[in-house]
């Protein structure tokens, strides 16, 4: 998979990201490569769409918990990942259930999936 992949502790270098097991939920915490005002670079997407539709090969759920507002949230990720917004107003209880619900619904051909 494309991108600069995960940083383990005992490494200063990323190390290329592999899939965990199926059916393992994927948390993946992101601002989705956005920088203040400034939108994220094209490259982001295809990343996430690599990401995405490798994990759903996988049968392994992807959710992605991001700080950003959901009028905010970049127009070209994979319509059905799952998307957990937070910001101070936001109760654990929500994202905890938000997680279990895309731990349980894996990917599927139709539909859309997002949670904010």
């Amino acid at each position: 998979m494309g991108g600069a992949g995960v940083f383990l502790p005992e490494a200063l270098d990323p190390t290329p990201y592999r899939l965990p097991p199926p059916g393992t939920l994927i948390v993946a915490v992101t601002t989705f490569g956005a920088h203040g005002a400034l939108p994220p670079p094209p490259s982001v997407f295809s990343r996430w769409h690599q990401l995405f539709f490798a994990a759903a090969r996988a049968a392994t759920p992807v959710v992605a918990l991001t700080p950003l507002p959901t009028h905010r949230l970049p127009a070209g990720l994979p319509r059905r990942l799952a998307v957990v917004t937070w910001y101070r107003a936001t109760r654990v209880q929500r994202t905890t259930n938000t997680l279990r619900f895309a731990a349980h619904n894996r990917p599927q051909a139709r539909g859309r999936a997002h949670r904010s």
